[in-house]
């Protein structure tokens, strides 16, 4: 419906919104009659209606149905003149006609497009600007037409079109939100009208109740009796009880429903001018004149005052309501949030539903940056929003999905995960991956990994159970994408949960510089002697408490959650540091990177900075590379070793043999020195396929002039095999545990400890 059209446009015989427009010409037809009969019956102080509704039925065809209804209107006005007695005037016909017609289209241009307010600024607009025109035209036309015909002509001209104007714009305020109302529901058009009831039953029926009684009293007993029999004059009998009806058209406003206060609102009018102008049958006396044309007005205000409450209300209901959706809803995808997530899963806790399994999933999709990358985050969102309807055509209403953030969603469904609730999550699955996005001529699809664990337990529980189902979606990740992982929490998943609580701790130990060097040798199997020993420094932490922390309980937490660059930076400037202030330095001394650091272009422009920077030779600093790091980021790792190289640095290659070996990255990387990983060194005695391993690496570290160093020493036996072997170096408790760098005693070195000359060039 667009603003430039002056009214809607039906089409014959199309119907008026779910209303054929035949039965709704007819519905028309029957409430203008209806009306303007009523309005005979309290014409009361001579010929000029004190009400006029007919123009409020007129306003509503209007507003409805568009042009279609000034023939209709034309129709109705003058066969409800003709059935009442009343002498077609055709003057007034046309105004009664042109009136509301006109008012509809100021309506539709300046307050609303929807056949009803939807605010309160709209309908004070209604009420103080559009029924107002409508009654100027009305009472102009109408005043003339009696005039020209010489009828009223005993009646002064300011007071007839004074009550005139009076009771076409009562039964206009009285009236027209009911017709409206009423007609945008029927014919099902959208529109804001409050269904909300403050009040219980009780109340409302007292009010309801309250009001039928009153107008049996009125039009049912023939003798009604005075509500106030001390004020005598029978006009002034109305003044309770227009209060009594005001009270109560203002409590339905504030407490019942639009509709029934629409409803209320013209019956409380008719009651209070049943009552006051029952007694009216002149307008000669001006005394009463006076007192009818006091009442008008009166009631005009209560309605007035009533209907600005009950649209203040409603719109105040209407924001509240709008608050709380978008507190509780996600505004992208219209999915619940985070927050209204988490209350429904601890409701679910807390309801304890022993009968039926409920699962709670973490769905994560798999790669939609390379979306938002090409198309740009603004489109992304657009698949975003698509996916989440596409995803809940395949759920239930009982069903709970929500958008946690970015690209992760949650969700609560009923079943057993080995049963139904499995085979329904793999339909949500195949779903996602059926889903397409189409844009630019071009076709995108997403994958999705989830994370599954059963919803169990207290409402306290369901942090520990949504960090279970993450952990299961990134494993899920981990083990290629594209997944459903179901853990009911221990093993891996417990480890991970674990780690996040070492989260806090490390970046902690790392702001408040809680970092402790200690040192292990490297011992020389070959018996070459020289003054100064080799050692590998190693990182400690203190927690908050004081105590030490060994690496196996914080490097993987660190690892995973992109800690080690600064744990690596500030490893390698304490160790700098102390080689630079130290008496009695070491031959050489091994410092370990890790695999995020070693890709970190910014952090190995860094560590080149710093070993320039420090003053300490390049031949006394040694870096230990573990493989799998070496594999994962092989150029990165190569481009490093050359560098470290170029300074003079050597550069080992840590834990060999862990991954997936291979004696030609060796050769590639020319590194100075392979760490044979311990698991091979610690059975070598107990298995001789181990031994076999050990053996072949030294070959070919000797071969290809590459150093060897054995890992996890711990035995006399195992240092008797390692020299038979032919293993250059060992490292490990047999030999002495690690100590802190401070309490190392400077000493000379031992012929078995002597460091190891630099390797030759490969």
């Amino acid at each position: 419906m667009s603003r430039q059209a002056l009214l809607p446009g039906i089409h014959w015989p199309g119907p008026v919104g779910r209303v054929p427009l035949w039965l709704f010409t007819l519905t028309v037809v029957a409430f203008y009659l209806g009306s303007a009969a009523l309005a005979i019956h309290f014409i009361g102080a001579g010929p000029v209606a004190t009400i006029w509704p007919a123009a409020a039925v007129a306003l509503a065809a209007f507003l409805l149905a568009g042009w279609w209804m000034l023939p209709v209107i034309l129709v109705a006005d003058i066969a409800s003149a003709w059935l009442n007695g009343l002498p077609v005037l055709p003057l007034a016909v046309a105004g009664n006609t042109l009136g509301p017609l006109l008012g509809a289209i100021v309506f539709r241009r300046i307050v609303s497009l929807s056949p009803l307010p939807q605010s309160l600024r709209e309908t004070a607009r209604l009420l103080f600007l559009i029924l107002p025109l409508i009654a100027v035209i009305t009472t102009l036309s109408g005043v003339l037409a009696v005039q020209l015909a010489g009828r009223l002509n005993d009646i002064d001209s300011a007071i007839l079109m004074g009550s005139w104007w009076l009771g076409d714009m009562l039964g206009l305020v009285a009236f027209a939100p009911l017709f409206m109302a009423l007609g945008t529901r029927i014919c099902g058009f959208t529109g804001v009208l409050s269904g909300r009831s403050g009040a219980g039953r009780e109340e409302t029926l007292l009010v309801v109740s309250g009001m039928l009684v009153l107008a049996s009293v009125t039009w049912l007993l023939p003798d009604r009796p005075a509500l106030l029999p001390a004020l005598g004059n029978d006009g002034l009998q109305v003044i309770p009880l227009m209060l009594l009806l005001f009270v109560m058209t203002l409590w339905s406003a504030l407490r019942l429903p639009s509709l029934l206060t629409y409803c209320l609102l013209p019956l409380a009018i008719l009651i209070a001018l049943d009552h006051g102008t029952s007694n009216l049958q002149t307008m000669n006396d001006m005394a009463i004149t006076l007192q009818w044309l006091l009442l008008l007005p009166a009631l005009l205000i209560m309605a007035a005052a009533t209907h600005l409450i009950e649209a203040g209300d409603r719109e105040r209901d209407f924001f509240e309501q709008r608050l709380r959706y978008q507190s509780a809803h996600d505004p992208l995808t219209g999915l619940l949030n985070r927050r209204a997530f988490e209350r429904r899963a601890r409701e679910g806790l807390a309801s304890a539903r022993s009968e039926r399994e409920t699962l709670l999933a973490y769905l994560d999709l798999d790669q939609f940056q390379t979306v938002n990358d090409t198309l740009g985050h603004g489109v992304g969102d657009e698949m975003l929003a698509e996916l989440a309807k596409h995803m809940g055509d395949v759920l239930t209403e009982e069903d709970c999905l929500a958008r946690l953030g970015g690209d992760e969603f949650g969700l609560i469904i009923d079943g057993q995960w080995e049963e139904d609730g499995g085979e329904r999550l793999q339909t949500l699955h195949r779903h996602i991956e059926a889903f397409r996005f189409l844009r630019s001529g071009r076709s995108f699809s997403v994958r999705a990994s989830i994370g599954v664990t059963t919803l169990s337990g207290d409402p306290e529980d369901y942090g520990r159970l949504l960090g279970t189902a993450d952990v299961a979606c990134m494993k899920a990740k981990e083990e290629g994408r594209n997944r459903i992982l179901f853990s009911t929490g221990p093993d891996e998943v417990h480890q991970r949960l674990d780690e996040m609580e070492w989260l806090p701790i490390i970046q902690n130990a790392l702001d408040e510089g809680r970092i402790q060097l200690h040192s292990q040798a490297l011992v020389n199997l070959n018996g070459d002697y020289q003054q100064k020993p080799t050692i590998e420094i190693l990182c400690r932490l203190f927690d908050t408490a004081g105590e030490l922390l060994s690496p196996a309980r914080f490097i993987p937490a660190a690892e995973r959650f992109g800690l080690m660059p600064e744990l690596d930076r500030q490893v390698v400037q304490r160790a700098l540091e102390w080689l630079a202030s130290t008496e009695r330095p070491p031959g050489r001394c091994f410092i370990n990177l890790s695999a995020t650091s070693i890709s970190q272009a910014e952090f190995v422009e860094e560590l080149v900075d710093a070993i320039r920077d420090s003053g300490v030779p390049g031949q006394r600093l040694g870096f230990e590379i573990t493989e799998t790091a070496t594999i994962r980021n092989y150029a990165s790792a190569h481009r490093l070793i050359r560098q470290l190289q170029g300074l003079g640095c050597v550069v080992a290659l840590d834990d060999f043999g862990a991954g997936m070996s291979s004696f030609g990255h060796l050769e590639e990387l020319a590194v100075d020195f392979v760490k044979i990983d311990g698991r091979f060194v610690r059975s070598m005695s107990e298995r001789p396929m181990n031994e076999a391993i050990v053996r072949s690496i030294s070959e070919i570290g000797r071969s290809s002039g590459i150093r060897t160093v054995a890992e996890c020493v711990e035995n006399a036996e195992t240092v008797a095999m390692l020299r038979r072997i032919g293993i250059d170096y060992a490292q490990g408790f047999h030999f002495g545990r690690p100590a802190p760098l401070e309490e190392v005693p400077p000493r000379e070195a031992t012929p078995a400890e002597a460091p190891m000359k630099p390797a030759p060039s490969s």
